[in-house]
This record gives structure tokens, sequence and C-alpha cells, in this order.
């Protein structure tokens, strides 16, 4: 590991997390010192292994948050799909100014809006509106949903050939998240772009249809993309043991994606990082194992 670049101290809050985690080795692979806050220190393990110091806090008990951020530089701030994300933003905000952070990075979503259909939404939007009040400097990272996420179809993919979602023929300007990390690793290094808020997207918006020929190109196999209706995926999902909540959240950004609230895309990566976002089609090759059924992980 090279030596500390930045002297600073980072805080990863939702460093056991999809986009925190690729933050968290992000920094570390930088030589940077890193702290993961997490509810289990269990999972935080593999950070642990890598070099990371590992806080057991929860955002939903500030008690708890103290020792988490003392001594913390920059906080980089994701809260969980849970009903009480907005309070635990805030929980971590005001953790943030009692110890006099200097930086506050907080990773959003787009179309986040204090009147969105959708509870996470409007939890995102609040959450947004309490860093930028909070006097913390900030920047916001809002971002599409991530193409890891058609990984979850790599069982159907494997076994039948096809992608069952209900999407219908809208289009998504998905992102990998492997870029998400680097892009805010990058502003938490820096520590610059105070106040300033960036959108982060793949290079293309496409639909589901574009998605399973990327997939089939790189396994060599016939993919297909099959629309299902929204009661189909509701009735999959609570199969799969998720809460009532968390599926009416799913289903509220299903409905979003197909009817092309998220066709769109940003040069923000481009413009900060000197290259194009990863295509779908470089996703799909360096996931080629997993989408084959050569692999369960997912």
């Amino acid at each position: 590991m090279s030596s500390n670049n930045s002297g600073k101290k980072f805080l990863v809050i939702g460093a056991t997390g999809i986009a925190g985690g690729e933050v968290a080795r992000g920094l570390l692979a930088r030589g940077e010192s890193v702290r993961a806050l997490a509810r289990d220190a269990e999972k935080a393990q593999p950070l642990k292994d890598l070099g990371a110091e590992v806080a057991v806090g929860d955002l939903s008990d500030p008690s708890t948050l103290g020792p988490a951020f003392d001594g913390i530089d920059s906080v980089f701030l994701v809260t969980g799909i849970v009903d009480n994300a907005a309070q635990n933003g805030a929980s971590a905000i005001d953790a943030s100014k009692i110890a006099g952070v200097s930086h506050l990075v907080r990773y959003s979503a787009i179309g986040g809006s204090l009147d969105s259909p959708v509870a996470l939404g409007r939890d995102h939007a609040q959450t947004e509106l309490d860093v930028k009040e909070s006097g913390i400097p900030y920047t916001i990272l809002r971002t599409q949903t991530y193409m890891q996420n058609l990984l979850v179809a790599a069982a159907t993919i494997a076994s039948d050939g096809a992608i069952h979602l209900p999407y219908r023929d809208g289009r998504v300007g998905m992102v990998d998240v492997r870029d998400i990390g680097i892009f805010a690793v990058e502003l938490l290094v820096r520590g610059g772009e105070i106040g300033k808020t960036y959108t982060i997207t793949g290079p293309e918006s496409i639909d589901l249809h574009q998605a399973a020929s990327a997939i089939s190109d790189a396994i060599g196999k016939d993919v297909n993309y099959v629309d299902i209706p929204p009661e189909a995926a509701q009735q999959a999902l609570l199969g799969f043991g998720l809460s009532e909540w968390l599926v009416n959240q799913y289903l509220a950004y299903f409905e979003e994606f197909a009817s092309g609230a998220a066709d769109f895309i940003s040069d923000d990566f481009e413009q900060l990082m000197g290259r194009k976002p990863l295509s779908v089609a470089e996703f799909a090759r360096d996931h080629a194992v997993a989408f084959s059924g050569e692999s369960a992980a997912v």
C-alpha cells in the first residue's frame, strides 16, 4: 500500500454497501486513512483486512456515533434503503458538525424531491436540504441506477437467457458503480468542489433490450429482455423475503424507469475524470462469468 496521500482521515458511512464499499476500497487503494462506520463489525471485516479502521455504530442511535466521527476530516455519507433514511441523514450531519468535519460528500439520487411519489426520493431531497443548511462545506453526488443491479438477473440469464423486469421500453442512463466510487474518491481526496452538485450517469441512456444484447455479446449466448407486469415483480420481490415497504419503493422506481423519467445522461464524470464512464458493454464483459452462470456471486 502506498503512503498516505492527503493526510486526511475519512469516514465512510455505508461502507458495507455497494457504493460505500467502492469508495472505502478506493480510498484504501490510494493509501488514505479510512474509518468505516458499520452496524455489524463482521460485515466490515473485509475492509478491516484491507487496512480500514472499523467503528461500530448506528445512525438510528445517535448516542453510538461520537467515537466514529472523532478526528475525522471528511465524511462520505450514504443512507440505506430504510424508512427512516432522512432521520439517519440528520444524525450523521449533526455528528459531523459536533466533530468539526471540514468536508461532507453526500451520496444522493437523481430525481429526489420533497414531493416525490417515492418515499426514498423525498428522503434524499430532505437530506440534501439538511446538508446545505448545516454550515458544513459539502459536495453532493447524485447518481442513476447501477448497472450492477442487472446481476440480480444472472440466474435467469443462465437458466433461460432472459431478464425479467417491469421497465417496459424505458431508457435509463444506468451507471457502473465502479465509476461512482472513482468519482467520489476524487472529490474526497481533492477536497474541492465545495457547494457543487454533480450528476453521474453512464455514457448512454439504454433500454433493457440493449442491456440484454450487451450481455449476449459478452457471454456468447442469446439473452432477451422480457417485460413483466409490476404485479409479477411485486410477487417475486416479496418471495425473496423483502418487506412490503421496500418492495413498494422498488416498484415506484421501476415505474419511474418505465415512464422515461430516468432517460438522460450527464457529462459530469467525463468533465472531472477526463474519460467517459464505463459502458454497459464494458460492464457486461467484466461480469461475463457471473452472467454465464459460472459463478453464483451477484
